[in-house]
C-alpha cells in the first residue's frame, strides 16, 4: 500500500468518528459564562443552555487529506474523430463514454458530409492538440457503429447511436463512463453542455474542451423557433427531444453528440448523469435554444444493444444508485470539499462537507399501537426529558393519535405517550401552524448520545447555515476513497447542512404551492442547497430538526429553529420548507410554563382588600401561604410583578403576599449597626484582599512581587469538638465576617461540648481560636432538612494575617449566579457546579422523594462520585470591572446532602436576614 493510500485510509477512519459541525461564525454568543445569572424559577424557555450546560460540547473540526485530481471533470468526454490520410485526426464530434466500451453520441455523427464515418475516439484530453495531457490521454478505434434503427438522416428524430470500441478502457481518475438519467422529468434548472466547438463568440473551433451552462427552455417557447414543417421537423419536436439555452451563447458546431449533463451529489462525490445529447440548433453565438435528445426514451434500446453486444446490462445497472457507486472512487470531490487543486492533485477538507451519515441525539419516531401500520416519516424533537415537539400533522394517522415514541440514540426505547397538544389555529392538511406537543409517560435519562435540543426564541437566525435531518441509502453516503463500494439499501440517520432561503429565492416545487393558498408567511423557514442529489440519497425527516450548534456560555448547545414539514430531496435543487420555533414560542410558553401567565389581564390579582400588612395570606397556584408585606421589602414579588406573573395583592397596590422566606428586614429584629455594617459593605470593605491570586486562581501574591503562597481556601475553616468518650468530629465552615462563621444546622446540632475550636487551616501548625457560641435557625428541621443553617460566633476575630477573609453573601431572591465553585474538602479542590431548577432536582432525589423547598439550591457537578461533605460551601466569584484587578466572593450556598451529580445545598440569601438578627 503506498503512503498516500495509508494515510488516507487511517483519516477515513477518523471522518467515521466524527461529525463535523458548522463553522461558529456568528454563533458565538456575547455571554461571558463568570458573569452569567440564572433565574431561580422558570420564566423562559430560553434556557437549555443553563438546565443542560453539563451536556453542552465543542465544536469537532474534520480532518484534511490529500488526494488525486487529475482530470475528473472531463473523464466521460469523448473526442469522435475521422484519420486523415497525413495521419492527423479531424475531430467533428462529440460523445460521452457511458460503458467500459461503448460511447454514446448523436446518430447524426456517424457519417460526414462525404457519408463517411468515423474511426477513432480520444478520453481523457482536455487539449486536443496539444501534448501536456497526453500521458492521461487514452485513444482506441472505432470497432463497430449501432445508430438507433428510427433515424433518418433526413429527420432530426431519434438523434442517438451507440459506438463500440475496439477495447475496455483503462479505468481511472481520467477515463470513467458517465451515468444516464432514467427519468422523463427534467427538474434542473441549469445543465452543463461540453465540447471542442467554438466558444459562442465568433470564435473558430478550439482544441479545448469547453463547457457552457444551459437553461431548459419550456416547451411552447421553443415551439416559436422550431415550427411544424420546419426541415427534418415534419412532426414539430416531439416528447423525446428538449430545448436548452442561454442569453449568452449556446452549444456550436462540433458539439454535436456531446452530453447535455448535471451532476449530481453522493458520497461526497459527484456524478455526471446524462440527460440529453446535443443534436441541433441555430448558429453559434445567437440566444435561440438548441435542440436535445433526452436520453430516458432511449435506455431500453441502449440496453438492448449492449446485451446484444455480449454486455451484463440489467435494468438496475441503469438505476441512478447503481451507476453512481459503480465508479464513486473515480469521481470528483464535491466543489465545498476541495481546499485547492491542480491538474494532478486536490486537498479535501471535509468539514464542508454537505451530507453524511450520522445518528440524531434529539429525534424520536412516532409510533401507534391501535393500526396495524404506523406513519412511515414522522419524527419529533426532544426538547426535555418528558417533552417533545413535532408537527401537527404527525398526531392523526388514519384518525388515531400516536401512541409512543421510539428513541433511536438510546438503542430504540420506547416510551409511551401521556398527551398531545395542537396548536389551536392548525387545521388537518393545511401547512400553517403545522405544530404540537407531545408529553411523555415517563422522563428519559440524557447522555452524551441523547440529548435535548434547545429552543431558538428569535425569528433572526444566528446564522444562515445550519442542519438538516434526514434519511438516505447507506450505500450513497459512505465516504469511499479507495475501497470498493457495497450496495446497501438500508435507510440510515443523515445530518445535511443547508442555506436559508429568503422569499425571492424559495424555490418550491409547484407540485407543493397548491398546499399553501396564501403563499410563505413569517412561520415558515424555507432552506436548500443548489447541487441536486442522486435520487434516494436524502428524503426529510418531517418533523426532524432544523437546527445549528451556538456558542452558549463557553460551550456548544444543539439550537432548534424549525421543524421539517416538506420539501424533495432534503431541499437539495429545490428548497424545503420548516415551521418556525420562534413563530410559536408563545403558545409554546402558555402550553409549557404552566406558572408564567401570557394574558396582562390575568397577570395579577387582589386577594383580599381587607389584608393588612403582617396578615397571613395564599400565594399564587397553591403555593402555600405567605404574609401581606410592602412590596418594597418582598423583592421576589417585585419582580414577578416586573414579568407580569400572577401575583396576590393585599389591601392595595403596595401590599404583597409574600413567601414568609422572602420577606426583608421586618420579620426579625434588627441587627447591630457594627455586624450589619460588616455584612452590607463586605464588597468595599474586602475587595482589596480579594484578588485573583485568591479563589480559583493563581495563589502567588503578585502585589508583592514574592513568592509567598497565599491560602488557596480564605473563606474554609473547620469547626473541631470532641465528643464526652474522646471521639473527633469537625465541621466546615464559612467565614462571612470577622466573628462569625455559618454551616449546617445538621452538623452544628452535634457540638455537644464548649471545647469546641475553629481552625484556620487544614494542617496541624494552623491558628484555633475558641467557639464563643453556637445558633441554630429555629425552624431547622432534622428530618427533612428544612433551615439546615446555623452560625458560630468565636471568642476575638480572624485578622487578615491570618489568610482568611470573609465571604460576603449572596443577596439576590430571585437569580443565581450560573457557574459555581463548589469546594471538596476531601480533595482540597474546588468543582465546577452548576444551579438547576428545584422540580428538575427532585426528579433525581434517591432520599424519599423530598420535595426541594425555595429556601434549597440544587447544585449539578461537571463529574460524578465526588466525596462532598455538608458544610462546604460554593463561591461565586465577581470580577470588578477596574484596572486593580479586583475580585468579589460570595457565599451561595452550603451543601445540606448529596447525591450523584447533584447537591443540595441551604440557599444563602434566604437567611440573610435570620443571620442578621442573630449576630
Amino acid at each position: 500500500m503506498s503512503p498516500l493510500v495509508a494515510t488516507v485510509s487511517v483519516l477515513l477512519l477518523l471522518v467515521k468518528q466524527v461529525w463535523s459541525d458548522l463553522p461558529a461564525s456568528r454563533t458565538q454568543l456575547n455571554e461571558r459564562l463568570q458573569d452569567a445569572l440564572m433565574p431561580n424559577e422558570r420564566e423562559s424557555l430560553d434556557d437549555c443552555h443553563f438546565r443542560y450546560y453539563n451536556l453542552g460540547g465543542g465544536n469537532a473540526v474534520a480532518p484534511a487529506f490529500g488526494s488525486p485530481a487529475f482530470l475528473r471533470e472531463f473523464a466521460h468526454i469523448a473526442a469522435i474523430g475521422w484519420s486523415q490520410k497525413d495521419g492527423n485526426v479531424r475531430w467533428d464530434c462529440g460523445g460521452s463514454l457511458i460503458w467500459e466500451n461503448f460511447v454514446l453520441t448523436a446518430a447524426h455523427c456517424v457519417a460526414d458530409q462525404d457519408n463517411i464515418a468515423p474511426d477513432v475516439v480520444r478520453l481523457g484530453d482536455i487539449d486536443l492538440y496539444n501534448d501536456t495531457d497526453d500521458a492521461f490521454a487514452q485513444q482506441y478505434k472505432i470497432l463497430e457503429i449501432i445508430r438507433h434503427p428510427d433515424h433518418r438522416f433526413i429527420a432530426k428524430y431519434h438523434d442517438v447511436a451507440l459506438l463500440k470500441l475496439e477495447q475496455y478502457v483503462t479505468l481511472n481518475e481520467t477515463v470513467a463512463p458517465a451515468c444516464l438519467w432514467t427519468e422523463d422529468e427534467v427538474r434542473f434548472p441549469v445543465l452543463q453542455a461540453a465540447g471542442w466547438g467554438a466558444t459562442g463568440f465568433g470564435q473558430a473551433q478550439t482544441p479545448s474542451l469547453l463547457k457552457v451552462s444551459l437553461r431548459p427552455v419550456e416547451k411552447e417557447q421553443c415551439n416559436r423557433h422550431y415550427q411544424v414543417g420546419d426541415r427534418g421537423l415534419k412532426d414539430g419536436l416531439k416528447a423525446d427531444q428538449m430545448c436548452a439555452g442561454d442569453i449568452k451563447m449556446d452549444t456550436c458546431p462540433g458539439d454535436s453528440g456531446g452530453p447535455l449533463e448535471v451532476k449530481l451529489l453522493h458520497n461526497t462525490k459527484v456524478t455526471p448523469f446524462i440527460v440529453a445529447i446535443t443534436s441541433f440548433g441555430t448558429a453559434c453565438g445567437q440566444s435561440l435554444p438548441g435542440v436535445y435528445t433526452k436520453i430516458s426514451s432511449y435506455i431500453p434500446w441502449i440496453r438492448s444493444v449492449l446485451e446484444a453486444h455480449g454486455e451484463e446490462a440489467p435494468e438496475w445497472k441503469f438505476r441512478p444508485y447503481a451507476c453512481a457507486l459503480r465508479y464513486v472512487t473515480l469521481r470528483e470531490y464535491e466543489p465545498d470539499v476541495v481546499a485547492s487543486k491542480t491538474n494532478f492533485s486536490e486537498s479535501v477538507n471535509l468539514e464542508y462537507v454537505h451530507v453524511q451519515l450520522a445518528e440524531p441525539t434529539s429525534t424520536v419516531v412516532l409510533g401507534w399501537d391501535s393500526v396495524t401500520e404506523s406513519a412511515d416519516n414522522c419524527h419529533g424533537v426532544l426538547i426535555d426529558e418528558d417533552t417533545v415537539i413535532t408537527l401537527a400533522q404527525c398526531t392523526s394517522f388514519k384518525g388515531k393519535p400516536p401512541t409512543y415514541v421510539t428513541v433511536t440514540a438510546s438503542g430504540n426505547d420506547q416510551y409511551d405517550i401521556s398527551s398531545i397538544s395542537i396548536h389551536p389555529d392548525y387545521r388537518n392538511g393545511s401547512l400553517y401552524n403545522n405544530i404540537a406537543i407531545i408529553k411523555l409517560n415517563e422522563p428519559l435519562n440524557f447522555h452524551k448520545y441523547l440529548l435535548p435540543a434547545c429552543l431558538w426564541p428569535h425569528y433572526a437566525l444566528p446564522d444562515d447555515r445550519f442542519e438538516i435531518l434526514g434519511r438516505g441509502r447507506r450505500d450513497l453516503n459512505e465516504l469511499y476513497l479507495y475501497q470498493t463500494p457495497t450496495i446497501n439499501a438500508v435507510s440510515k440517520s443523515l445530518i445535511s447542512r443547508a442555506d436559508l432561503h429568503q422569499r425571492d429565492n424559495c424555490t418550491l416545487p409547484s407540485v407543493y404551492s397548491a398546499r399553501l393558498p396564501v403563499g410563505l408567511s413569517e412561520e415558515h423557514l424555507c432552506f436548500g442547497n443548489a447541487p441536486f442529489l442522486v435520487p434516494e440519497t436524502c428524503e426529510l425527516m418531517y418533523g426532524g430538526a432544523v437546527q445549528r450548534n451556538v456558542f452558549r456560555l463557553q460551550k456548544y448547545f444543539k439550537h432548534l429553529f424549525g421543524l421539517s414539514m416538506l420539501g424533495r430531496d432534503c431541499g437539495y435543487g429545490q428548497s424545503a420548507i420548516a415551521v418556525r420555533i420562534a413563530s410559536h414560542m408563545e403558545w409554546l410558553s402558555k402550553v409549557l410554563l404552566t406558572n408564567r401567565p401570557h394574558e396582562a389581564a390575568n397577570a395579577v390579582r387582589f386577594y383580599n382588600s381587607d389584608l393588612t400588612p403582617g396578615d397571613h395570606c395564599q400565594l399564587p397556584f397553591g403555593a402555600g401561604s405567605g404574609q401581606c408585606t410592602e412590596v418594597a421589602h418582598c423583592p421576589k414579588v417585585r419582580y414577578d410583578i416586573q414579568l407580569e406573573r400572577q401575583v396576590s395583592f393585599c389591601s392595595n397596590a403596595s401590599v404583597v403576599c409574600c413567601p414568609m422566606h422572602h420577606i426583608r428586614n421586618v420579620t426579625h429584629k434588627q441587627s447591630s449597626s457594627a455586624a450589619r455594617n460588616e455584612l452590607d459593605d463586605c464588597e468595599t470593605r474586602y475587595k482589596s484582599v480579594h484578588r485573583k491570586t485568591y479563589l480559583f486562581y493563581e495563589i502567588r501574591d503578585d502585589r508583592d512581587n514574592d513568592e509567598t503562597e497565599r491560602d488557596q481556601y480564605p473563606h474554609v475553616v473547620i469547626v473541631i469538638w470532641r465528643a464526652d468518650d474522646g471521639t473527633a468530629y469537625e465541621c466546615v465552615g464559612t467565614l462571612i465576617t470577622q466573628s462569625a462563621i455559618l454551616s449546617t444546622g445538621e452538623c452544628l446540632s452535634l457540638i455537644g461540648t464548649n471545647q469546641a475550636v475553629v481552625v484556620l487551616g487544614f494542617n496541624s501548625t494552623s491558628t484555633t481560636i475558641p467557639v464563643q457560641e453556637v445558633i441554630i435557625h429555629p425552624q431547622y428541621d432534622a428530618s427533612t432538612l428544612r433551615n439546615d443553617i446555623g452560625l458560630i460566633k468565636i471568642r476575638g476575630k480572624v485578622e487578615p494575617t491570618t489568610g482568611k477573609v470573609p465571604a460576603c453573601l449572596w443577596h439576590n431572591q430571585t437569580h443565581t449566579p450560573f457557574r459555581l465553585k463548589q469546594f471538596m474538602q476531601a480533595e482540597m479542590q474546588y468543582l465546577n457546579s452548576y444551579p438547576m431548577y428545584n422540580k428538575y432536582c427532585e426528579r433525581y432525589n434517591h432520599y424519599g422523594n423530598r420535595s426541594l423547598e425555595p429556601t434549597q439550591l440544587c447544585l449539578s457537578l461537571e463529574s460524578v462520585n465526588n466525596p462532598i461533605a455538608p458544610g462546604e460551601p460554593a463561591f461565586w466569584q465577581n470580577e470588578l470591572d477596574d484596572e486593580a484587578g479586583y475580585v468579589v466572593q460570595y457565599l451561595v450556598g452550603l451543601v445540606s446532602y448529596v447525591f450523584p451529580m447533584m447537591t443540595v445545598h441551604t440557599r444563602i440569601e434566604s437567611y440573610v436576614d435570620w443571620i442578621k438578627s442573630v449576630l
